[in-house]
């Protein structure tokens, strides 16, 4: 055949090929496109089956309902039974704390309400019963008993708020507003909420009667947050039986809590558009579990200089305190704990109220000669707490120890 023929034959031969090559050209962004859409769907696909089998295993809320004007403190208290369920704890340990912080910080304030102490105080024996569930009963006292002390109902303030949250061991780190409902659930303040942390969610019952009245409208709180597992939740317990609400994500729990307002007893509509408001709106985070049950109450604060240990004039070392420890309600106890601890970290004991004694970590001595002293150098420790406070203890109790976790015997400090 011709060069020529050849040629043209050849080329004749090539030119599907190029065409196809070129429609692969063209195509290849658009099946790209397809692929990363199928993906995408799938991946959504499966977080939503994730969310769902989640949900599906996330722990029961209480349950409960508040009793009388009681909402700030009874959305509070609602944290404490839901986290003792959620780590089906046998002792009632979340419960059990706020109350022994709340006892504490009271005892001595001739100002605090004696009825309100004492339901305290009678939730408290009952959680620590062995083998006690608590119930609707107990979540209406200690909540009612807190209201009272710490003006724990609608119309509370930012700063009542406050007081009520750290009084049982919680400290708010965020919040957030809005004019809206809506507005409020897309706060950072929510959207940013970690498992295991909780946040009340302060907002304003529906004035339909009342619109347009001069009366401010009415305040509600309630409890909003997260599970240890990441599921989200919202619970309002001021009906009967209590809105609860679990979703896989933040914005499905903003979505359901908003179809709540618009069709419960909470307004759904813009908050400038009432004469009057609450004193608070808005939401505001208050602790993870955790870190609430490793606060203790600021008898000892973390850092200070608690005495001086000095077995010679050329000894001395000045004992500061570290973090929180335990609660006890038997010195015999608080002992045995601080001494069995392996670190090396020693440990001051102070009682109050009587017959509860809360435990503190300690720094290390260094001192060998120091470890062996059974007395704390009361001149040199005039400005520091265990002498400086002496008369806000009804004990106090020093284990001194080495940074191997050597431990000296347990004397009682007596300034």
């Amino acid at each position: 055949m011709a060069d020529g023929a050849r040629e043209a034959v050849e080329a004749a031969a090539a030119a599907p090929e190029a065409a196809a090559a070129r429609a692969s050209d063209l195509l290849a962004p658009q099946v790209a496109t397809m692929l990363s859409l199928q993906r995408s769907a799938g991946n959504a696909a499966v977080n939503s089956l994730l969310r769902a089998r989640r949900l599906a295993r996330a722990p029961a809320l209480p349950g409960f309902s508040q009793k009388g004007d009681t909402c700030g403190a009874a959305s509070l208290v609602t944290a404490l039974f839901l986290w003792d369920r959620e780590r089906a704890s046998p002792d009632n340990a979340a419960v059990v704390h706020a109350c022994d912080l709340v006892l504490t910080s009271n005892d001595g304030n001739p100002k605090a309400n004696p009825v309100a102490i004492e339901a305290v105080k009678t939730v408290r024996e009952s959680a620590m019963t062995p083998g006690t569930t608590l119930g609707q009963t107990e979540y209406e006292h200690l909540a009612l008993g807190l209201a009272v002390l710490y003006n724990g109902r609608a119309g509370m303030t930012s700063e009542d708020i406050g007081n009520l949250a750290r009084a049982m061991g919680m400290r708010p780190f965020a919040s957030g507003g809005g004019d809206t409902i809506a507005q409020v659930l897309a706060t950072d303040a929510v959207t940013k909420l970690k498992p295991g942390e909780v946040g009340q969610l302060n907002w304003i019952i529906d004035p339909v009667a009342g619109q347009g009245s001069t009366d401010p409208a009415k305040g509600h709180a309630t409890l909003l947050g997260r599970h240890e597992d990441g599921t989200w939740f919202f619970s309002d317990q001021g009906i009967s039986p209590p809105k609860e609400i679990q979703r896989g994500s933040v914005s499905e729990l903003a979505g359901a809590v908003v179809a709540y307002a618009e069709s419960g007893w909470l307004y759904a509509g813009n908050k400038l558009d009432l004469r009057q408001l609450p004193a608070m709106t808005g939401f505001t985070a208050m602790s993870h579990v955790q870190t609430f049950l490793n606060r203790g109450p600021s008898l000892i604060r973390p850092g200070e200089q608690l005495a001086e240990i000095d077995a010679d004039w050329s000894t001395g070392e000045v004992l500061t305190a570290w973090d929180y420890r335990s609660r006890h309600d038997s010195l015999a106890d608080a002992k045995a704990a601080i001494g069995a601890d392996r670190g090396g970290h020693g440990g001051v004991i102070v009682e109050r109220p009587k017959g509860m004694f809360h435990v503190y970590k300690t720094k290390p001595l260094t001192g060998a000669a120091n470890l062996k002293e059974t007395k704390i150098d009361v001149s040199d420790s005039k400005d520091m707490a265990l002498v400086k406070r002496a008369n806000t203890f009804f004990s106090a109790w020093l284990v001194l120890s080495d940074a191997a976790g050597n431990k000296g015997a347990p004397f009682q400090v007596a300034p």
